[in-house]
């Protein structure tokens, strides 16, 4: 278990103050430490590499909700539209939906992804008062430890220069990079983007992440700075913890107590989100529009209207109701960034077997999931990797049932067309910004026709002198730019596929951008929707 003392202080033991006349480095309750900590902390990977799929028995889908629909149509959306509207009994059409046996992605989903990092006795963490300065004269044996995959289960926290080979597909860790791109209002902006590219990067990493990158046929360079731990905990110190929340959760699900068993997943999740939260100035309120109206001036930070007469509203916490806590600084934020390079570790296990990382096998990738074949599933399942509740493994989160047809256009910009193994077909779709009750499947084939995609909305509400609160009638428009995966991604091929770059400099994502006639004519002629051409 963490012993809450070590986090109490910033004095580090004798031991290491004392030996060699080392420069002291403070714990996480530093500062300048816990900033630097901060650098290591990688949230979870989303990546779109392959911007669509679709089932090789899309003809005999299709000619099956054509007799159950008598619409005289050989596009799916359509098809789908109506099957979904219809009234009529669905028996049949399930049963011989059912019967079709036919390419399908499936969305491979880690078990307790965070619960598994936290609680597999693979993963090691370090006490917190054993931390030291990493010494230069140390830096040529550790970069030999690090390429010959030997540094582990030694743990640091290190700012290192690395090397990803130009044919690698996918990376375990994206660069980071500063460049000047378009932003969704049209406006030139500069500023640090994730990518996934290849070539020379540099970073603040955990040991486990350097140690991944090698593992996945990366280089280390140099290591320039950073801290060094020597201890870590015997068993991870949230095992215990995790393990009985794991049972609680195993045991309100046999209930059927989905309340119980979310409020479990959500209580070991917080074990390690809490440890590397930031210190929050906002709170947040349930208001009808006349509170809001009444209360509202410049501290109110956003408003989001969730029925005819509520809105949920964040505002600034007034200084005078900060407490002066230092909470969130005793709170150990080196383990949770291990806690997230751990998690990424298990994802990667998934990612070697297919060969993820250097052949196109993955089509869309979130912190806990891979959009990937149905035909990996066996090689997954030969070396142990699958189970429907093993904390490390993982399972299609579409049980037998699988993707007919999908469009992946950029991080958290996705569309889906699923066949259960009941038959049943649904659709799932996700556009961050964008309003679920507002989007629409004709945006996304917009989208990924190299068509810029625009909606209405409300604009925000404004106080003055004269007028009080003010609330525009008129509307604001947000673009959606055609372009918006390009600024991780190289532009799709005749594939579909979106290689990553080859190095930093390398990209292609402005107003100006070309986009590929041949993929916009094979998804107008595959999907036999009528785009209105952009003037």
């Amino acid at each position: 278990m963490v012993e809450e003392e070590w986090y109490e202080t910033t004095r580090m033991v004798a031991k290491h103050t004392e030996k060699e006349n080392v420069e002291k480095v403070y714990s996480h309750t530093n500062p300048f430490i816990r900033n630097f900590i901060r650098r290591s902390i990688k949230g979870g990977r989303v990546s779109a590499n392959r911007k669509s799929f679709e089932t090789n028995k899309m003809d005999e889908i299709c000619n099956v909700l054509k007799e159950y629909t008598e619409l005289e149509s050989n596009n799916l959306i359509d098809l789908f539209k109506e099957y979904s509207a219809s009234t009529k009994d669905k028996t049949e059409v399930h049963s011989r939906l059912k019967k079709i046996e036919c390419t399908k992605l499936m969305a491979f989903d880690a078990n307790g992804l965070y619960a598994s990092a936290m609680s597999d006795l693979d993963s090691e963490y370090p006490r917190a008062e054993s931390g030291r300065p990493f010494l230069p004269e140390e830096e040529k044996e550790f970069v030999k430890l690090f390429n010959k995959q030997k540094f582990r289960p030694r743990t640091a926290i290190l700012t290192v220069w690395f090397d990803y080979p130009k044919n690698m597909f996918f990376q375990p860790i994206p660069a980071k990079d500063k460049i000047t791109f378009t932003n969704k209002e049209g406006k030139k902006e500069t500023g640090n983007k994730i990518r996934f590219r290849n070539g020379f990067c540099h970073d603040v990493l955990t040991s486990v992440d350097i140690q991944e990158i090698v593992k996945a046929g990366g280089r280390i360079i140099r290591i320039l700075d950073g801290i060094v731990y020597e201890e870590n905990f015997k068993t991870p110190p949230y095992r215990d913890y995790i393990l009985i929340l794991r049972d609680l959760r195993n045991k309100y699900k046999r209930k059927g107590n989905i309340v119980g068993s979310n409020s479990m997943k959500l209580l070991g999740n917080s074990l390690y989100g809490k440890s590397i939260q930031k210190d929050i100035f906002t709170t947040r309120h349930l208001w009808n529009e006349a509170t809001l109206q009444a209360n509202f001036d410049s501290r109110v930070k956003t408003y989001e209207k969730i029925n005819d007469t509520q809105y949920i509203v964040e505002t600034e916490i007034e200084e005078k109701e900060t407490e002066d806590s230092k909470s969130t600084r005793q709170t150990p934020s080196h383990l949770g960034s291990f806690v997230l390079s751990h998690s990424k570790k298990i994802m990667n296990n998934f990612i070697h077997v297919i060969n993820g990382f250097y052949k196109p096998e993955i089509y869309y990738t979130d912190t806990d999931s891979l959009y990937i074949s149905s035909k990996n599933w066996k090689k997954l399942n030969r070396v142990g990797l699958v189970s429907e509740k093993d904390y490390c493994k993982g399972k299609n989160d579409y049980g037998d049932g699988g993707i007919i047809f999908g469009l992946y256009l950029a991080p958290k910009v996705k569309y889906n067309i699923v066949l259960t193994s009941d038959g049943v077909l649904k659709e799932k779709k996700t556009f961050k910004g964008y309003s679920n009750d507002k989007i629409s499947v004709e945006d996304y084939v917009q989208l990924a026709s190299g068509h810029d995609v625009s909606n209405e909305f409300n604009k925000p509400w404004k106080k003055c002198f004269t007028n009080g609160v003010v609330i525009p009638n008129d509307k604001q428009t947000k673009v959606f730019r055609s372009y918006l995966n390009n600024v991780k991604r190289k532009p799709p091929n005749s594939e579909g596929i979106m290689y990553p770059y080859n190095d930093k400099d390398e990209y292609s994502f402005d107003e100006n951008y070309e986009f590929d006639v041949s993929i916009i004519f094979l998804i107008k002629k595959r999907m036999k929707i009528v785009l209105n051409e952009v003037e």
